[in-house]
């Protein structure tokens, strides 16, 4: 059963994670090259 919540919660998370990964590299890049790197994620936002 602990296998099942495990592997259920994996599966909730891991888009979460992924987001939250690519949205903190998008930043660190932003910061680090002082330029927009991808302008039309901002305008998404």
């Amino acid at each position: 059963m602990m296998i099942s919540i495990f592997t259920l919660s994996l599966i909730a998370f891991a888009p979460v994670v992924s987001l939250s990964v690519v949205y903190a590299v998008i930043v660190v890049l932003k910061v680090g090259l002082g330029i927009e790197v991808l302008p039309f994620l901002d305008s998404a936002e």
